[in-house]
């Protein structure tokens, strides 16, 4: 199968569906919070169950909270202020589903700095993903958002760029949401970014944030996750894992222009995510969405 091979028809209906899923989920996010974080949250949708959101954590390093994280490289504390330096990571895990937020209260970054702040989410037997979050003190209203997901290429995890935003921000008070596949970045109300990530996964077991090139100091942070989803069967989460494996190589036979065999290995994983996660899941969508797009353009 060519590209040139594809209905037009195939071509509109990739097109109903992202925008279906998109829409659904950006309604969703443009409600107005008129609750505390931990209330229930209604996605307004039929497939999308109404779910409860509850604190995972909170920190607001009034005391040496070290021990509760896993820790790469040096940290200090001191009371209100928890420092990464150049190269740090923590890393704290979490039994959750696929829904969590992380609320970020950082420090002012130092005249003369760029500093780039990393936080990851951890999938359950998959590989992870990441936001890039870049401040430059020469334009301190400025924040560039970079949502990188990973995929296999020659059996090796590489970074791959989905998305990259300068968001126009007031302060270094950030909300990242990660939800069924959805990343979502809020720096204030005229700062948000949406991307779709392969890598969904019904359940997050760990999240992390990572210092670069600078330190960086966080001042306060909360997580907010739902509860844990019940599992795949065994068949089930096989298929899924394999399907994740081909859909890493669909991206890397496509950025090689192998279209035809990408083609193929792309319409599996669209027949295995459609039979196993439903025709209104974001990782359907996004897969039809590839398969079209990737290969005509």
């Amino acid at each position: 199968m060519t590209p040139s091979s594809f209905p037009i028809v195939w071509l509109q209906v990739a097109i109903m569906i992202c925008v279906l899923m998109t829409t659904s989920t950006l309604a969703q996010f443009a409600k107005p919070k008129t609750q505390e974080a931990s209330t229930a949250e209604k996605p307004g949708t039929d497939e999308l169950p109404d779910l409860q959101l509850h604190e995972v954590w909170r920190d607001d390093f009034s005391k040496d909270t070290r021990k509760m994280y896993q820790i790469e490289g040096d940290v200090s504390w001191e009371q209100g202020k928890f420092t990464l330096s150049a190269g740090a990571a923590i890393t704290r895990k979490i039994n959750c589903g696929s829904w969590v937020k992380m609320d970020l209260k950082l420090s002012t970054i130092k005249p003369g700095q760029t500093a780039e702040l990393r936080v990851w989410f951890v999938f359950d037997r998959a590989l992870p993903c990441y936001v890039s979050l870049r401040r430059f003190i020469e334009t301190p209203d400025r924040l560039t958002v970079a949502i990188v997901n990973f995929i296999q290429q020659n059996g090796k995890p590489v970074d791959f760029l989905v998305r990259e935003v300068v968001l126009h921000v007031n302060d270094d008070v950030l909300q990242i949401e990660y939800r069924n596949g959805l990343v979502k970045v809020s720096a204030n109300r005229e700062g948000q970014f949406l991307a779709f990530v392969e890598n969904g996964k019904p359940q997050v077991t760990a999240v992390g944030i990572h210092a670069l090139a600078h330190e960086r100091s966080l001042l306060e942070c909360t997580s907010l996750a739902t509860n844990q989803q019940p599992a795949f069967s065994v068949e089930e989460q096989f298929a899924l894992t394999k399907a994740t494996e081909a859909n890493s190589e669909f991206a890397r036979l496509v950025q090689d222009e192998r279209f035809a065999e990408a083609c193929k290995i792309g319409e599996a994983v669209l027949v295995v995510r459609r039979t196993i996660l439903g025709k209104m899941h974001p990782d359907y969508a996004t897969s039809l969405f590839n398969l079209i797009f990737r290969t005509l353009v």
